[in-house]
């Protein structure tokens, strides 16, 4: 019989898939990683660039998971948003997931909240080396005020419409 040791952060890891009655399988397609990457982790990992969509994935305390400090399940905080539920957001493939995630970070950081401590490298969260939100963000076409669009061809602004021509 083959006795597995697991490291403190597969223990975590796998306590955590387990009170979310996920498999292997499910929880890595939701968190965006491979199975056999999870089951890395969760035999010998020492924490995952993925610790984050991870126990978002299985309901806990991103912080536990990561150090094993605080309690497992995250404090029950009222939801900020009006418009979006957190079942909405979770559902958001893993990409998307971690492109909100990064964006909030660097929200946080031109305003200066620090964020948690197990969040030490931004740069692991899915975005290329190089690349930042730090910064200005532009605000998307649909945000820049009015309803003209701009033809491509004339450069001059239009009425949004259903692009028909005539009365």
């Amino acid at each position: 019989m083959r006795t597995t040791t697991r490291s403190e952060y597969g223990a975590r890891l796998v306590a955590a898939r387990k009170q979310a009655k996920l498999t292997q399988h499910e929880l890595a397609k939701k968190a965006g990683m491979s199975q056999s990457a999870l089951a890395e982790a969760e035999t010998t990992g020492q924490g995952s660039a993925y610790t984050p969509q991870l126990a978002a994935q299985c309901r806990v305390s991103a912080e536990w998971l990561a150090t094993g400090e605080g309690e497992m399940q995250p404090a029950t905080t009222v939801w900020p948003f009006d418009l979006l539920t957190p079942e909405q957001l979770l559902s958001l493939p893993p990409e998307h997931l971690a492109t909100v995630q990064k964006v909030a970070l660097d929200l946080l950081q031109l305003s200066k909240v620090t964020p948690p401590s197990y969040v030490t490298d931004v740069d692991t969260v899915a975005v290329p080396r190089g690349k930042s939100l730090t910064g200005t963000i532009p605000k998307p076409n649909f945000m820049k005020g009015g309803s003209e669009q701009r033809s491509e061809s004339q450069g001059t602004p239009r009425k949004a419409g259903n692009g028909r021509r005539g009365g």
